[in-house]
Order: structure tokens, then sequence, then C-alpha cells
């Protein structure tokens, strides 16, 4: 008896594994637009103190534009975006309000940047601008956590209280 729920259930995974669910096309063609390389493991950037300040063509603008770039008009939003740093480019979407482009761009590099609290500030100063006080609240908790003299969350901690 047992033999035989064996065999049967041998046959049974043997015909599973041969069923083509995918109206027809084979499991290759399904998922050929999956690579070996992206299931690569990204490294953690650190945080260096030294590098947490915007793009040198930025912050020679005006001295308002090291602090926020709440300030800054719309093209040189795009300066700032375009600019290849991360954490930079996120600030800059979310400041044009462009929240769904943002958090992309936080999705994509969340494995380099978990580590970075300069990351989770800016997280939580995108949720801010969009008005969610609480998701806030907890990135910016989070970046404190992360590096308990970090002053850019304390100001924001501020911010958000005073709203």
């Amino acid at each position: 008896m047992r033999a035989q729920n064996l065999i049967i259930l041998l046959l049974l995974l043997i015909s599973c594994a041969t069923t083509d669910s995918g109206g027809g096309a084979s499991a290759d063609k399904e998922f050929a637009w999956i690579e070996n390389s992206d299931f690569n493991q990204e490294s953690a950037i650190r945080f260096n103190p030294r590098e947490d300040e915007f793009p040198t063509e930025i912050a020679n603008i005006d001295s308002l534009s090291k602090e926020s770039l709440a300030r800054l008009p719309e093209p040189k939003l795009e300066t700032v975006i375009d600019g290849g740093d991360v954490i930079s480019q996120v600030a800059g979407l979310c400041y044009q309000r462009r929240f769904n482009d943002s958090l992309s761009v936080f999705r994509k590099n969340y494995e380099k940047y978990n580590l970075n609290p300069s990351f989770w500030n800016q997280m939580g100063t995108c949720h801010l601008l969009q008005g969610n006080y609480r998701k806030a609240l907890l990135f910016y908790n989070k970046s404190r956590d992360l590096k308990k003299d970090y002053a850019p969350p304390v100001n924001n901690i501020g911010v958000l209280y005073l709203k």
C-alpha cells in the first residue's frame, strides 16, 4: 500500500512538473526577462558625513541650497535630479512632488543605502512633503537610530512638530 502511494505521488509530481500553465508559453519564454544578475546582492554604501551635502554645482549657487532644496526653482531641481547622487536625486523628485518616482528610486537603492541615515532622513522628508506626518516621524527616527548625533532628522522632527 505504501509503495502504491509513493508511485501515485511520484506520478502526480511528474505530471505537475510537465504541465504548461502559461497558456502555451514555456517557462523559458515566460521568465526570459529575468537574469542571474538580478539576484546579485547589492553591497551597502556606508554613511560618510564628509559627503553629506548636495553636489558642488548646486551647493555653490547660494548658501541656502546647502540647507534645503525647498527654495530652488524647478530648473535647478532638474540639475540635482540628473546629478548622479541617489539621495540628491530622491530629494529633487520629492521637492518636485514626483513622489511615485522618488519611491521607485528608494526601492531600487534600498540595499545600497539601508545603513545610511541620510537615505532615511530624505525618505522622511518625502513623507513630510506629502503630509504623511506619522510616516515621516518613523523614517526620521530610523535615521536617528543609525546615527545618534546626525542633526538633519532632529531638525526635521522639529519642523514636523511645528506643522
